[in-house]
Order: structure tokens, then sequence, then C-alpha cells
């Protein structure tokens, strides 16, 4: 028998405290899969801890276990913040910049400059609301299928875009997934239904950034009020207008969200004229990004949060 039981998976939170509801005897959960920022807590019905280092090294999680005559008797810890403060270790250092030095050799073609972009295309708290590369790249998803609504999960962004000449690796540091676009046709409110499953993830990856409405996200309860919808999909400076939950909408999104994504793939196996387009939301923004340099993105709004 072991003194600690420690599980290191990939799954949601919601599935790992299932999970340790179920199996009793696991001491700690390492969350790794939804990018959450949850500290060092017991969770409840369970003799569990579990603690969540957000995303990206941003955070470690450092957690110390004291056992006594084999038997666990604390659990303490704390998530860490990895910032320009964090001391290099110099061995550590020297191999980065060996390893770096011999990749850019290997594939020149990843270092390519694509553009540039005028300011930084943020992604700071995308699991929360609305952000520059969200908006950036929602809105020309979108306006590639003049669809009402396009939304991508959170997790599809993986960093900023940086200011200044964009290499590929900078683009596919922040975009790395091949997605294609996927469309569908929608009653008012099933499009509503959508806009709350967003909002009921909020603080996990499985938040939604949007391009074609803009809404009101009430954060106490994680509802949404104040649904508008873009009124001519062709037309990106066309007014919105109030969602009708009778009216017929063009809705896209990845062929992830549409076919894999927990919550949302039902949502859309009860729209109708579901098609996958093939086009590539990657090979869409890097053209835009060649041809449109310096490129440029902010919030706009679309989402109040409060």
């Amino acid at each position: 028998a072991a003194d600690v039981v420690i599980s290191i998976g990939h799954q949601s939170r919601a599935e790992d405290e299932a999970m340790a509801q179920a199996v009793p005897g696991i001491d700690l959960i390492l969350g790794t899969h939804s990018h959450l920022k949850v500290p060092l807590t017991q969770i409840e019905g369970t003799a569990t801890y579990y603690i969540s280092p957000f995303q990206y090294l941003g955070y470690v999680s450092h957690v110390t276990l004291h056992v006594a005559g084999g038997e666990l008797t604390e659990v303490t810890g704390e998530l860490v913040a990895i910032d320009e403060t964090t001391p290099e270790d110099a061995l550590l250092t020297a191999k980065v910049t060996e390893m770096q030095d011999a990749l850019e050799e290997e594939h020149p073609e990843r270092f390519e400059i694509l553009g540039e972009a005028a300011t930084l295309i943020d992604n700071t708290d995308i699991n929360l609301g609305e952000t520059g590369i969200g908006n950036f790249v929602t809105d020309l998803a979108r306006q590639a299928v003049d669809a009402h609504l396009f939304l991508s999960t959170s997790s599809s962004f993986r960093a900023a875009l940086p200011p200044g000449p964009i290499t590929r690796e900078d683009y596919l540091t922040a975009l790395p997934y091949a997605n294609t676009i996927v469309t569908a046709t929608m009653q008012g409110s099933q499009l509503l239904d959508l806009v709350a499953l967003s909002a009921s993830k909020r603080g996990s990856d499985a938040f939604s950034q949007m391009s074609g409405v803009r809404y009101t996200l009430t954060v106490s309860d994680s509802t949404v009020s104040d649904v508008q919808v873009i009124s001519d999909p062709a037309d990106p400076t066309s007014d919105y207008v109030a969602l009708d939950p009778d009216a017929t909408y063009t809705v896209a999104t990845t062929n992830f969200q549409a076919l894999i994504a927990a919550d949302y793939k039902e949502r859309f196996a009860e729209a109708t004229d579901l098609v996958n387009t093939e086009i590539n939301i990657n090979d869409l923004v890097v053209d835009y990004i060649q041809n449109n340099s310096p490129i440029s993105a902010t919030v706009d709004g679309r989402v109040q949060v409060y």
C-alpha cells in the first residue's frame, strides 16, 4: 500500500471532483486540463485535495504532504508565480539557448516573418471575457462565412501575438490548432442557449470568444442578458439588434467545438444544416496578417461583465 496517492490527469475539474468522490483514497489531484487558477483546496465530501496552476507556466503548484508513521497527517501548499522576478537557472538557460539555435537552424520556415502587429494582440483573462486576440480571430472567421455568430473556446488561443514582427513560430504558439469552420442553422432560442452555456463556463478554457453578438454577463450567477446580434452578417459595420428567439440564424464555430467539445457538441447536434466548410482558420488568419500588416486588435465592449 502506498503512503500517498497523487493523481496527475487530463480532465475537467468537474471530472476530477467526481473521481475523488467515487474513488476513496486519492490524497491529491493536480489539475492539469481546464487552465483554472485554483489554490489548494479540499474537495467537498472527500479527504482529497485539489490544486490547479492556471496555464502556460505562469504558476507552478508547490504542495507539501506531511507523512508520519505511514499516515498522511497534513497537506499544505500554494501557487507560486513564475515571472520576471523568478531567478534564471544558468545551466537551464544555456541548454534552452542551445536547443533554440538548433531549432532555428533545422526549421528556418518556422521563423519566417509573416507580418507585424502595431500593438500587442492580447490574450489576458481570456477565460473571463473578451480579448484582443479573440475578437481578431473570431471576426475574421465569422466574416469568412457570413455568419451571425462565430464562437471558439478560449482553449483555441494559447498566447498573445507580440507587437512588431510576427514569425510563424509566434503565430503557432498563439494559435496552434488546424481547426476548420463549421456552420449550422439555429433558432434564436438555441443561439441564446449557446451564449448562456459559454457564460456558465466562465473561468475555464471552455468559455468562448465570440463575434457577431454583444451581451451582458452577470458574474454572481453566470447569467446573460441584453443579447444583441449583428443585423447583416455580410456587413461588419451593420447595426446590432435584439436577439429574436423565434428568428433563424447562421451560427459558426470550429470543428472541435461543434463535434468534440463537451456540452457544445450536444447543442450543435440539435442544429440543422450542419456543414464543415473545410475553411482552415489558420490559413485564413495567416493570409490576413500577410496582406494587411501591421495588424491591430482590441476589446470593443461586446461582452460587458458585471
